[in-house]
């Protein structure tokens, strides 16, 4: 389950108003307009449906985000350091300029992701044979 009072200590943005953010059994944990440049340091966010969010330039390092649904968001120039993307669906995201460094992505699912040369994987990470498209 989410902890929606983690997410609340960290969040800077005071566009969180209109689109829920659900835990895997469908209760709305807060809700958002636009996240953009949103500071989700730390934030319990497993299984959390991101579907389609507006993340761009949001800091969501060290973020457990394993098995959360972000199929479609735009994590733009994002801050993914050490985030813990396991099991995670980021099928058709946009990743470009994000920044993946440490992220724990095993049986993370990249396909149809969008990156480019500024986006920075961890070592060893190829978002090609995960899937990714190169746009710039």
């Amino acid at each position: 389950m989410v902890r929606a009072g983690l997410f609340f200590q960290y969040v800077r943005s005071p566009h969180m108003t209109t689109t829920p953010i659900k835990d895997k059994a469908g209760q709305t944990l807060t809700t958002y307009d636009d996240a953009d440049g949103v500071c989700l340091q730390k934030a319990d966010l497993r299984q959390a449906s991101l579907n389609g969010a507006d993340l761009e330039g949001a800091d969501l390092c060290y973020a457990n985000l394993e098995k959360a649904d972000l199929a479609g968001a735009n994590l733009r120039d994002a801050k993914l350091w050490a985030t813990d993307l396991r099991g995670a669906d980021l099928s058709d995201a946009d990743l470009r300029g994000a920044r993946l460094w440490k992220a724990k992505t095993r049986l993370a699912n990249f396909s149809g992701a969008k990156y480019n040369y500024a986006t920075r994987f961890s070592r060893g990470f190829d978002p090609r044979q995960k899937g990714m498209k190169l746009e710039e």
